[in-house]
C-alpha cells in the first residue's frame, strides 16, 4: 500500500494494527485535507499502531520522475535497488515532516510567495 483505504482510516473501533511491509510514500503532510493523509493518520493513531517503530516510508525516484509525480524525497540520497529511497517513517515524520517540508501560502505578496516552515 502506498494509502491506507478509506476502510482504515475512518473505522473509529479500531483497537490495533500492524502497518509495517507496505510502501507508504515520504512526503509532506500538514493536515487531514492534503494529498498524503497516511503520513497524518499514523501520528493521530500512534497508540493502535503495533509495529509503528518498523513501518518505513520509501520514494520510487525513478516512477516520480517518469510520471512528473515528484515528492520530497526525488533527489535524495540513500537511493537502493530501483531507484529507492527509504527511511523509517518515524524519523521522516519527527524530522524531515518539520525540517524539510515548508507550506506555501495561496496569497502572493509583492509578487513573492511566502513560504513558511512548520
Amino acid at each position: 500500500l502506498e494509502e491506507l483505504p478509506e476502510f482504515i482510516k475512518n473505522n473509529k473501533k479500531l483497537q490495533k494494527i500492524y502497518l509495517s511491509g507496505n510502501l507508504f510514500r515520504c512526503d509532506c503532510s500538514f493536515n487531514n485535507n492534503e494529498r498524503f493523509q497516511t503520513q497524518w493518520w499514523i501520528l493521530q493513531n500512534k497508540e493502535i499502531i503495533k509495529d509503528i517503530e518498523k513501518i518505513q516510508c520509501v520514494e520510487n525516484v525513478t516512477k516520480s520522475k517518469e510520471f512528473n509525480d515528484t515528492t520530497i524525497f526525488s533527489n535524495y540520497f540513500p537511493n537502493i535497488n530501483d531507484d529507492l529511497f527509504v527511511m523509517s517513517m518515524m524519523e521522516f515524520l519527527n524530522q524531515e515532516n518539520k525540517t524539510i517540508c515548508i507550506k506555501q501560502t495561496k496569497g502572493i505578496l509583492f509578487g513573492i510567495n511566502e513560504i513558511y516552515d512548520i
